[in-house]
């Protein structure tokens, strides 16, 4: 006998599956959860901007150091140019080339002074020449203030052969 095999409509369901046979392999393992791929998502974005903005800030942060280095040294050549001046108002003629101690000065041990010479330290140069030493290109560059006349047409420059990035605005480039 040959029976056929009809499909059925109506409400009928298919037969159910036999049971699974055990497996005895090794267990399920947990999955990441949710938290734990965001952290590593958020991490994986904040390394490369950080590392950005410290390429950006540190060399920023360094000229600004630098500047106000050159900055504190103009401000005490400047000042020392003063005192010289006032001692050649007295002697009449600049007074000869003498060393300053930094440290007499009370200037901090970082500021990169090398060496400050004050009186006439060259023909015809007559003031405060502040020496610096350090990294990044100050080592054996100076700032100076001198000075020429002693009237009231005293007139004052700024000599220095720092790069002019550097340069306080109070001692323009000549």
């Amino acid at each position: 006998m040959n029976h056929r095999i009809e499909p059925h409509s109506g409400d009928a369901s298919p037969p159910p599956l036999p049971p699974r046979a055990p497996q005895h392999g090794p267990a399920p393992r947990k999955r990441m959860s949710g938290c734990l791929i965001v952290l590593l998502v958020c991490a994986a974005l904040a390394i490369p901007a950080i590392g950005i903005l410290a390429a950006i800030a540190v060399p920023q942060y360094q000229r600004y150091v630098l500047r106000a280095k050159a900055l504190q040294a103009s401000t005490t050549a400047r000042s020392l140019a003063i005192d010289v001046a006032q001692e050649h108002a007295r002697l009449g003629h600049c007074p000869a080339a003498e060393k300053v101690d930094p440290q007499t000065l009370e200037l901090r041990s970082d500021a990169g002074i090398a060496e400050i010479v004050t009186g006439e330290w060259a023909p015809g140069r007559c003031g405060a020449r502040v020496l610096l030493q350090g990294r990044n290109g100050f080592d054996g560059r100076h700032i100076a203030w001198e000075f020429s006349g002693m009237d009231e047409n005293a007139q004052w420059r700024c000599d220095s052969n720092l790069d002019p990035a550097y340069l306080p605005a109070s001692c323009p480039q000549q």
